[in-house]
């Protein structure tokens, strides 16, 4: 009976352990900060036409080194990378006023390890030339990179990385 009476507590005690574990829901794994990408592109300042074009963010605009009679302009907003293994994001077409003047431009998020990002931007002309930016994996986390492989006769485009605040 002494043993029949403690299988019975042995076994209660388990039920309870796992009834109140059950109750607890399992914490979500904390979701990545999403990131950004801009493409600044140097346009002849004779043939730009004013239209409503995103802007350039100032910390962008001196990070920027471009020369005097090149205008820089912002070809796209910020584009919000997919955060897939096996997918890149198409950021740029290649127009500037419905006009092409380079490859599509697509983005891809390689890394992220060690508190780094790792992000590779591929296009701008049929070689593929690519730019590699590395930064912190934090949010408020931004790089401003030349495309010196993609200069034009205006100027060298550049790529800005941002890296924004995650969404609960």
């Amino acid at each position: 009976m002494i043993r029949f009476a403690l299988a019975l507590i042995i076994v209660g005690s388990a039920l309870a352990l796992i009834a109140r574990s059950a109750d607890v829901p399992n914490p979500e794994p904390p979701k990545a900060a999403p990131v950004y990408v801009k493409i600044i592109w140097p346009v002849d300042t004779a043939t730009v036409r004013e239209q409503d074009r995103p802007g350039i963010e100032s910390w962008v605009a001196k990070e920027v080194k471009n020369r005097p009679e090149a205008t820089l302009t912002a070809v796209t907003g910020w584009v919000p990378l997919v955060e897939s293994r096996y997918e890149a994001t198409t950021v740029w077409d290649g127009k500037v006023d419905g006009l092409h003047c380079a490859c599509v431009v697509s983005a891809d998020i390689v890394e992220r390890k060690g508190g780094r990002i790792k992000i590779v931007l591929r296009g701008w002309n049929p070689s593929g030339d690519e730019v590699t930016l590395t930064l912190a994996d934090e949010p408020g986390s931004r790089e401003v990179a030349p495309v010196t492989k993609a200069a034009t006769k205006h100027g060298i485009p550049h790529v800005a990385v941002f890296v924004g605040v995650s969404s609960k």
